[in-house]
């Protein structure tokens, strides 16, 4: 009996030598489809599982070197059995992992040979720095490019500064405003303005031309018009002259000069037939007025 149960020991002892157990954190699986060049589906012993390659980032469908690099990964994997060393779950509830084949880190070539990109923002792995700065010397893959667009701008594109839209042009209309007390106006100039004042200007002797209505008016009035140097116009009797009033009723003045004596004044006819009706004598003086008086005998 004791021999027999030594026996068992040694069977047991022999088959725990070959069968290889995983870590807790490892998972042996079957890669059974590229769904891009960063994710995958394994199927486990007890299930099926979207793996999400951790710490890279592969080009999207429709970029450039997307579908080259999907194929890559296809090519590397698919029907292949590998060990998943997982880290987790992301926010989608996919498993992150780093994927060996045959011991070799299938994240790290995926990045060596410029099909995928170090995700930085996730990842500090200096392995994948390193591998990424030599792939882009090296220029690989899609590192061909000069710029090629990271798959996280492609996703989700900086946003464009915004543009005003351009302002709308208003015409004002342009209001006169009314004339004020402060506002220059135009004055038509006013007719002269008849009275008597000093330092005045003849307008036969002056610099003003008379014109042909004040020229007829001073004849029909016997009246001549004086033009003043501020503009401004009176009117005096002319020297000799008399207004049709004068001629009917002559005024009395001092210091005479008689119309029959030395004059310069020519007596009208009107006036010598009123001197022979009345009997009278008109008196001319000098500053241009009028007296009547009793004529004189003739001797």
């Amino acid at each position: 009996m004791r021999r027999t149960l030594n026996v068992c020991c040694c069977i047991f002892a022999m088959a725990g030598a070959t069968v290889r157990e995983a870590p807790a954190s490892e998972v042996i699986a079957k890669i059974v489809v590229a769904i891009d060049g960063d994710t995958v589906v394994a199927k486990t012993s007890s299930s099926t599982i979207t793996v999400r390659l951790e710490g890279i980032d592969a080009p999207e469908k429709g970029q450039p070197s997307g579908p080259e690099s999907r194929e890559a990964l296809r090519s590397l994997l698919v029907n292949k059995q590998v060990v998943l060393k997982t880290s987790g779950t992301d926010k989608y509830g996919r498993t992150l992992a780093t994927i060996l084949l045959d011991g070799n880190n299938i994240n790290l070539k995926m990045v060596s040979d410029g099909l995928a990109w170090h995700y930085k923002q996730y990842s500090k792995d200096e392995d994948l720095a390193k591998a990424e700065a030599e792939a882009r010397t090296g220029e690989k893959g899609l590192w061909v490019e000069k710029n090629p667009t990271a798959p996280w701008d492609f996703r989700h594109p900086p946003a464009k500064p915004a543009i005003a839209p351009p302002e709308k042009t208003v015409a004002v209309p342009v209001v006169t405003p009314p004339a004020t007390a402060n506002s220059l106006v135009t004055v038509p100039k006013a007719e002269p303005i008849v009275k008597a004042s000093a330092s005045a200007t003849n307008s036969k002797s002056g610099s003003f031309k008379e014109s042909e209505a004040e020229k007829a008016y001073e004849k029909a009035n016997g009246v001549e018009v004086v033009h003043r140097k501020d503009g401004s116009t009176y009117e005096r009797r002319q020297a000799g002259s008399s207004s049709p009033a004068e001629k009917a009723k002559p005024s009395s003045s001092s210091a005479p000069t008689s119309s029959k004596g030395k004059s310069s004044y020519k007596e009208s006819a009107a006036e010598k037939a009123y001197e022979k009706a009345t009997g009278k004598e008109v008196v001319h003086k000098k500053d241009g007025t009028t007296y009547e008086r009793k004529a004189r005998s003739k001797k």
